[in-house]
């Protein structure tokens, strides 16, 4: 995941500024931490399940990369320099997903953080009352601008341009982020360093960081503009503008966790849109009672619209498009790497759900995704691990919707939206909503419009504590992605997003009117009556 708070950073990073209790000196050897780089280089070659698609269009070699950073680690002289090396050896995968974080008992990053400023560290999430987006106009050369301004700021006008931060022109900026950022798509790796960069986290390492504030040169109707702006309790600010994802002509009708309903304000347009948070716990339940609702206020001949493009991630993306589609599609697949983790892994999968199942009574055993899943696992996986394959075979994607020697055709609820789709999908999001957008666009659901999702699918991690190889003392919780999800065209999904059919940027020239702009040419599309 790129550039966002990690939820141990949330939840303990203000707490830990001024923490006195910390660990120090506690990085062992330089013998020692040279033998972890090796070690953890080592895993990576035999856990990961690469995505050679992404590293050629990121330009990656992985084995490369790493111990290009192998260095630094051995050579790290306090914690604060240790765990960011491992940051930057972890992140030189090229992966959202991944992510470091402290080890139970072991070296930390957050002691340093208590040398800012005290006033920011007692701060609530502190950050500058600015926010910022990217103009893709030039997607060879994409900008930062100001998108949004706290009340209490005078110097800073929405729309301003980024052209250094600190003592770092832009592009230098770019250079210096990349390594701390994760991300499996160049647009999501902007779209999310321009989301954290007002904030004050532990994203990058606190030497980036100035008590006094944000130093930023930014450019107006070709003059330049220099402010150093305070960081400040996110809980304080009141912005200067309401948010932007607006949809002129229609009225929010109802709320659920994954999505949001709004319809529109002219009874004459049969067109529902669809708000779409996150593939979210909800899922099922609330595409359920959407369907219900249709049913009862006529809708379900109605086009649909969704607005994907700050979607969160989640599961169940098929089981929402078998009810919005009248149409069958394929759906994902997913494999796993056969490594010295799966056993373990697989032992732990079907335990938990097998603790799961006697819970509900054995009531899970009824949904298809709990039976298959565990039988793909205890015997197609399992018979892998005795053959000593690479890979797993293919199963339609965590067997949620079709067994495990299934085709992974999916065929229309009884129930279902009859109308035609459309799409917008964003940099923003990925993992679940990368899904989701392969299986419209892969299977000509809906007309997509936007940019791609962010790229970052794989079907599982392996999460453990790493000890230094010499003493044997706790180093760091490292993270592994151990399979592969694919595409319905075949492709691996990882940094291999699906195209749109009609590219539409966010832009500087565009951004407070985005919304509006896509709603137009959706109904465009919409009119023309094409399928």
């Amino acid at each position: 995941m790129v550039c966002r708070y990690s939820a141990w950073v949330v939840l303990g990073l203000v707490s830990l500024l001024t923490s006195d209790t910390m660990a120090q000196d506690n990085i062992s050897t330089r013998e020692d931490r040279a033998a972890l780089a090796e070690l953890l280089i080592t895993k990576t070659l035999e856990r990961e399940a690469f995505s050679e698609i992404k590293n050629r269009n990121l330009q990656v070699d992985i084995e490369r990369d790493m111990r290009h950073v192998a260095k630094d680690v051995a050579d790290a002289s306090d914690e604060i320099e240790f765990y960011f090396a491992l940051v930057r050896l972890s992140n030189a995968r090229r992966d959202r997903h991944l992510l470091v974080r402290p080890a139970p008992g072991g070296p930390s990053p957050l002691t340093a953080f208590r040398d800012l400023n005290n006033e920011i560290g007692q701060m609530h999430r502190p950050r500058v009352a600015l926010e910022f987006q990217v103009s893709f106009a030039e997607e060879k050369a994409p900008v930062f601008f100001v998108s949004n301004v706290g009340k209490t700021i005078r110097d800073v006008q929405r729309g301003d341009i980024v052209t250094r931060i600190g003592s770092r022109s832009f592009q230098e900026f770019l250079v210096f982020a990349e390594p701390y950022c994760r991300f499996s798509t160049r647009a999501n790796f902007l779209v999310r360093l321009a989301e954290v960069l007002p904030n004050v986290s532990l994203v990058f390492p606190p030497s980036f960081y100035d008590h006094r504030g944000l130093t930023l040169t930014l450019q107006r109707d070709g003059k330049i503009v220099e402010v150093t702006l305070p960081y400040v309790d996110s809980s304080s600010i009141e912005w200067m503008h309401a948010e932007t994802q607006q949809y002129p002509g229609f009225r929010l009708f109802k709320k659920h966790e994954s999505f949001r309903i709004y319809i529109p304000e002219d009874d004459s347009e049969k067109i529902i849109l669809l708000q779409w948070q996150m593939f979210g716990n909800d899922l099922r339940a609330s595409t359920d009672a959407l369907v219900e609702l249709a049913e009862q206020e006529n809708w379900l001949e109605h086009d649909l619209i969704v607005d994907c493009t700050r979607s969160g991630g989640g599961s169940q993306g098929a089981y929402a498009l078998q009810r919005l589609t009248p149409r069958s599609f394929r759906t994902t697949f997913g494999n796993l790497r056969i490594s010295d983790v799966t056993q373990e892994f697989v032992d732990n999968l079907v335990g938990s759900y097998r603790r799961r199942n006697e819970l509900t009574g054995g009531a899970m055993r009824t949904r298809e995704e709990g039976g298959w899943l565990v039988d793909w696992l205890t015997d197609d996986v399992v018979n892998g691990i005795a053959a000593k394959q690479l890979y797993s075979n293919n199963v339609p994607f965590k067997c949620a919707h079709a067994p495990k020697d299934s085709d992974g055709l999916l065929h229309t609820a009884k129930k279902h939206f009859s109308g035609r789709m459309v799409c917008w999908f964003s940099p923003y999001g990925g993992s679940q909503l990368d899904q989701f957008a392969s299986m419209v666009a892969d299977n000509d659901l809906a007309y997509t419009i936007g940019m791609p999702t962010g790229g970052y699918s794989n079907t599982w991690e392996w999460n453990e504590t790493v000890a230094f190889p010499i003493s044997h003392k706790p180093a760091i919780r490292f993270m592994w992605s151990i399979g592969h999800t694919i595409r319905p065209n075949g492709e691996v999904l990882e940094g291999n997003p699906a195209d749109v059919d009609l590219r539409f940027p966010l832009t500087l020239a565009n951004h407070e009117t985005h919304y509006a702009l896509l709603l137009e040419e959706s109904r465009k599309y919409l009119r023309s009556g094409k399928n």
